[in-house]
């Protein structure tokens, strides 16, 4: 018996089979078999996490400088790891977020239907409907945009190689205790790392006609930080012991102003976090609901009724914005000092 096929299915029975590129599932596993080996490790396709590092460790990758990608890979593991946590409590935020705004629209529809049973007794009370129904429309939109972007927040998650896409329940995170912001610099094994990248810098720079002024390094802002612009004013041999110190001190300099700024503004988020407790959202979902018992009585009017629905909203979005923001500050912290004093974790046993 003769089987006929397809001139594009009888292909695929004489191409060869070509060998796919492997897949990793993070950034860090990828530089993982590429420290074990590297002509083996291909070439990395995937996303990576915000990593303070990444075009250093790009350039390290290229240069086959093994020792920097390995100094790299910690710090390379605590980001994406941070970054997953960070979008979990995102997600659980954005979610907590959009049920609220859904159940205030909700709420306000049934209103709505019981009004809409009785006759329109005139001027005011055809203005009270067309005014609720408003805020319904409000509330709705808002829990539409909040769930919009809660399958592109999972994606990311998925791509960073999380194994669980799951909520987490918004906390306030375990703030440090006020440090010495010499001392984090010191034992911080970033300040190692600047100096390794330092030293790439200057290597390119050997050889050049000495003159009779040092190298400096200079910092701009806080957003070049570890971004040192290398300035060759003239003087000593790029390599030298001197001018190898005198980057260094630099370096540490920008990392101990780095990390004051980020325990400053951790300071003042926790005062603002705590400002805003638990018990404070729960007291405005329950004014919220005495609100609306009041005004079917017709006991208060409906720009009364309307605030307290509106306010128990805006208190849940204010304080879940400044749990976020700290956490992220706690991250960049951490990122700064190499995980020194912080979970990862939003449980305190973890």
């Amino acid at each position: 018996m003769r089987i006929y096929l397809p001139p594009a299915l009888a292909l695929l029975f004489i191409m060869p089979v070509v060998a796919q590129p492997p897949l990793f599932s993070t950034p860090s596993v990828y530089v993982e078999k590429w420290i074990a080996e590297p002509s083996k490790a291909g070439t990395y396709t995937g996303v990576f996490p915000r990593f303070r590092f990444t075009e250093h460790l790009a350039s390290a990758l290229a240069d086959q400088d093994k020792s920097l990608v390995t100094a790299l890979l910690p710090l390379l593991r605590e980001a994406n790891e941070a970054e997953i946590t960070l979008l979990r409590l995102e997600l659980g935020a954005t979610k907590q977020q959009a049920d609220a705004a859904a159940t205030l629209a909700t709420n306000l529809d049934k209103l709505n239907g019981l009004l809409s049973e009785r006759p329109i007794t005139g001027a005011p009370d055809r203005i009270e409907r067309e005014t609720l129904a408003g805020a319904a429309l409000r509330f709705h939109a808002a829990a539409a945009a909040a769930r919009s972007v809660l399958p592109a927040i999972t994606r990311r998650l998925e791509k960073l190689g999380s194994g669980d896409v799951t909520p987490l329940p918004l906390s306030p995170p375990q703030v440090p205790p006020s440090s010495d912001p010499a001392a984090l610099a010191a034992t911080s094994p970033v300040l190692g790392i600047l100096g390794m990248i330092a030293e790439r810098r200057l290597s390119t720079l050997s050889g050049l006609p000495l003159t009779t002024t040092p190298f400096e390094s200079v910092y701009v802002s806080e957003s070049d930080f570890p971004q040192p612009v290398i300035i060759r004013l003239g003087g000593r041999d790029p390599l030298s012991k001197e001018t190898k110190t005198s980057l260094a001190r630099d370096d540490r300099t920008a990392l101990e102003e780095t990390i004051a700024l980020r325990l400053d503004v951790i300071a003042a988020l926790s005062t603002a976090a705590a400002a805003l407790p638990e018990d404070r959202i729960l007291a405005m979902a329950e004014t919220a609901a005495l609100a609306e018992r009041q005004f079917r009585q017709g006991a208060i009017s409906i720009a009364l009724f309307l605030e307290a629905q509106q306010g128990w909203l805006e208190t849940l979005e204010t304080r879940n914005d400044a749990i976020l923001d700290l956490w992220r500050e706690i991250f960049e912290l951490q990122s700064l000092i190499g995980g020194q004093t912080i979970s990862a974790s939003p449980y305190p046993n973890k």
